[in-house]
């Protein structure tokens, strides 16, 4: 390849899986420099999210059809437990691969990330690569890039230095202005329903931007990303809240249809690209119905029966199968054709005695914070 442009290397290298391109640092210097410059890594992302698009669009079209973990998904852990040592909760990120129904427990690495609560969702969200967490008391929040190791802590509230102030937050990507962008929403402790609405865009320099107020609360504390917004559940209204992250304005989504969140275990997740509604029944029954938004409509999903409380549908593999957290067993696998749940992670794998578990599809990327123009941003070095 000696005789061919810069341009043509990066362009035939921008093609290859991210874990490709990692040993492809080691060729030569001059490949490491390529490799290292913003411009191959916005092509890399922006050609490996085309792909993407094209499976989801050829989802909501084939029912059969599913994201694909081959594209480079992985799976990131926010376990939460009692250190040994100072008898302190504290939470610790992993970060592994699903492969054909199997996980390589050996391949689970503990992350060198930001330090972030034990108390609510650790993980507010991952986006292109970026994970965004909260921090310690869930300000200030972080947004970090597990794979370069890229970190940016955003500015905290400044408005008042109440502890006990409750914050709901969301993080996602307008594809039309190529802007990544951070909501939050701090309600006093003693004023439930009346949320400050603020907005963070990566690398604009303006900062956090008021949006206002709105007068009730959101639930749960981190919103999930799909279909260009934010989405929360409004428990009092029995609806979906939605936050367009384009327009940045609020809109209302119906629950589907006879379903209520009263007296139910509700949340939400992304399912092969859609919104989701999960609900799980009251012990002593552990049926669990998922529900997912496809182009304006509810459609019916399936239904899991588990023989514990606690499972937590957060993806669907090609074949149909549903991957569940639980804060015992780690990491599920349900076959709802034949009512099957395996085991693929406990807590003696990782060797971490949990209390909490949350689960996150990650599609690892290049993509730079400091190249978005975020001027802080540090860089952590990797656990080994």
């Amino acid at each position: 390849m000696e005789y061919l442009s810069s341009e043509i290397i990066i362009d035939i290298l921008s093609r290859l899986p991210v874990e490709t391109v990692l040993i492809c640092k080691l060729v030569c210097q001059e490949w490491l420099v390529l490799l290292r410059c913003t411009y191959f890594s916005n092509m890399h992302s922006r050609l490996h999210l085309l792909q993407l698009d094209h499976v989801n669009n050829k989802y909501l079209c084939d029912s059969k059809d599913s994201v694909k973990f081959e594209l480079g998904f992985h799976i990131l852990l926010a376990i939460t437990h009692v250190d040994k040592k100072d008898k302190k909760r504290k939470v610790e990120l992993y970060y592994g691969d699903y492969v054909d129904g199997n996980i390589c427990c050996s391949k689970f690495k503990r992350l060198n990330h930001p330090p972030c609560t034990a108390l609510y969702s650790s993980v507010i969200g991952s986006c292109h690569g970026l994970v965004c967490m909260t921090g310690e008391r869930q300000d200030p929040v972080h947004i970090f890039n597990p794979l370069t190791g890229e970190q940016v802590d955003l500015p905290i509230f400044e408005k008042d230095n109440d502890p006990s102030r409750i914050m709901k937050a969301g993080f996602g990507y307008v594809p039309s202005k190529n802007e990544y962008k951070v909501v939050r929403v701090f309600y006093p402790a003693n004023l439930m329903a009346m949320g400050q609405v603020q907005v963070y865009t990566l690398g604009d320099g303006n900062g956090w931007r008021d949006q206002g107020e709105i007068n009730y609360e959101l639930f749960p504390s981190s919103g999930v990303f799909a279909d260009g917004a934010i989405h929360w559940i409004h428990l009092e209204r029995q609806k979906i809240v939605s936050f367009d992250l384009e327009d940045e304005v609020f809109r209302y989504l119906p629950l589907p249809p006879l379903l209520s969140c009263a007296n139910y275990h509700t949340r939400l997740v992304v399912l092969r690209g859609c919104v989701s509604l999960v609900q799980g029944s009251i012990p002593p029954t552990y049926e669990i119905e998922v529900w997912s938004l496809r182009q304006k409509f509810w459609v019916w999903e399936f239904k899991l029966v588990p023989t514990a409380y606690g499972y937590d549908p957060f993806a669907v593999t090609k074949n149909g199968e549903v991957l569940l957290s639980h804060y015992k067993k780690i990491l599920s696998i349900y076959n709802p054709n034949i009512k099957a749940l395996n085991i693929l992670l406990r807590r003696d794998n990782i060797n971490v005695n949990s209390s909490r578990v949350q689960a996150v599809l990650h599609m690892n990327s290049f993509v730079s914070l400091k190249a978005i123009g975020e001027k802080e941003t540090k860089t952590r070095r990797q656990l080994r």
